[in-house]
């Protein structure tokens, strides 16, 4: 929480099942939220479409939610 604050993103990319975690995220991958004036987003981390070819698509299209949030930003 010290990082956070000390970099204060408005824009939070959650990656991975930790970092959902680690912000209590219920809601699905690629859906932005707020959270403490702070926009955040969780996906899955690049190293699983290595992993799962399948998840690229998904992750990509998460990747263009996130230029788009930060385009506003």
């Amino acid at each position: 929480m010290r990082q956070i604050e000390a970099i204060d993103p408005r824009l939070i990319c959650a990656l991975g099942s930790v970092a959902k975690r680690f912000f209590d995220i219920k809601s699905k991958r690629g859906t932005p939220f707020q959270w403490e004036e702070r926009a955040i987003i969780p996906t899955y981390h690049p190293a699983a479409a290595l992993y799962n070819p399948a998840l690229r698509k998904a992750l990509e299209a998460d990747f263009r939610i996130i230029r788009g949030i930060m385009d506003t930003l």
